[in-house]
């Protein structure tokens, strides 16, 4: 399917080096570009995306796919044309525009089919469903799959406490990061699940709380609302009606994959300091999503284990990695 000339640049993803594969699917482009060889020119598009995504360049991976889906389109290449869309799919996905995702797989599933390719087709299915699992609770048991969670996060008077980031939103804005602050998002969610949003004080943790109050107060400002301690109890006076989201999956697994869902290729170290978690916790997460098929890692033999980077497992990647056996 792919040139020899694109191979360098496919084997520079597979191990996460990003930065290489950009500059030879530059090159690649142009020069495919030139001979009009429209297939291969739409292929290193399409990967320049992926490198895009592993590099965390979120401006430059809807520009890349939307080339893409051009120069697919202007040869009627179906079956490049299916790649692009579940491509876009997922990067939608990622972003939480679930409506966007849908239209995109199902633009995906109907190029796979009149290319017949099966084994595409499948993956797009796998992909929807996928989307339309639930993956998260709130606190009071309301089950949530990605789309209602999305419009959990942009509902209006409503603070969106997300136990998989362990950040805080309000109409669809991040107001505060908590995730290396795992104790301090914990006394929030504690504050937001009770109806008096009142936790009692104790002597022996007073001095913790009133760090932990501190942080939250310099993080969000009035963003959040007054806390407020009296006597033996600490309230919150919430600016909006407080849901806690909560994950389905072991908490880490679930702020794992949240974090890695930005698309870029993340180190133990790296993932074990923004979670604020040891790195022991973090192999172990990483190890459980691998075998659901959640995550894949690239650098096959790092020299230090605290170096070896893992991403989102995507489809896309997975098909486009099939052509290097």
């Amino acid at each position: 399917m792919f040139m020899v000339s694109l191979r360098p640049a496919l084997e520079a993803l597979r191990r996460g080096e990003h930065r290489v594969a950009r500059l030879a699917l530059k090159k690649a482009e142009r020069d495919f570009s030139a001979a009009g060889d429209v297939p291969n020119t739409a292929w290193a598009l399409l990967l320049s995306a992926r490198a895009a995504e592993q590099g965390g360049e979120g401006r430059m991976i809807a520009k890349l796919l939307d080339r893409a889906r051009r120069a697919a389109r202007s040869g009627s290449h179906l079956q490049i044309e299916a790649m692009v869309a579940l491509a876009e799919a997922e990067h939608a996905a990622k972003s939480l525009a679930i409506g966007d995702a849908h239209v995109a797989a199902s633009r995906a599933w109907a190029a796979a089919h009149r290319a017949g390719n099966a084994m595409l087709a499948k993956e797009v299915e796998l992909f929807e469903a996928a989307l339309a699992k639930p993956v998260a609770h709130t606190h009071d048991g309301e089950k949530l799959d990605l789309a209602a969670i999305a419009e959990k996060i942009r509902a209006p008077n409503v603070l969106v406490l997300d136990a998989r980031r362990n950040a805080v939103f309000c109409r669809g804005l991040q107001i505060v990061d908590l995730a290396s602050r795992p104790l301090a998002f914990d006394l929030l969610a504690l504050l937001a699940e009770r109806s008096t949003r009142t936790v009692a004080v104790r002597a022996s943790n007073v001095v913790e709380l009133r760090a932990h109050v501190r942080l939250l107060r310099k993080l969000a400002g009035a963003k959040l609302g007054p806390f407020v301690f009296e006597g033996k109890t600490l309230a919150w006076e919430a600016s909006a009606r407080p849901v806690v989201i909560v994950p389905i999956a072991p908490r880490v697994e679930a702020r794992l994959e949240s974090i890695l869902s930005d698309g870029r290729a993340w180190s133990v170290s790296a993932l074990a300091k923004g979670l604020g978690e040891p790195d022991r916790a973090i192999m172990r997460g990483l190890r459980a999503l691998e075998k659901r098929g959640v995550v894949s890692s690239l650098d096959p033999s790092p020299k230090k284990l605290a170096k070896k980077r893992w991403e989102l497992a995507s489809p896309v990647a997975r098909l486009c990695y099939s052509e290097l056996r």
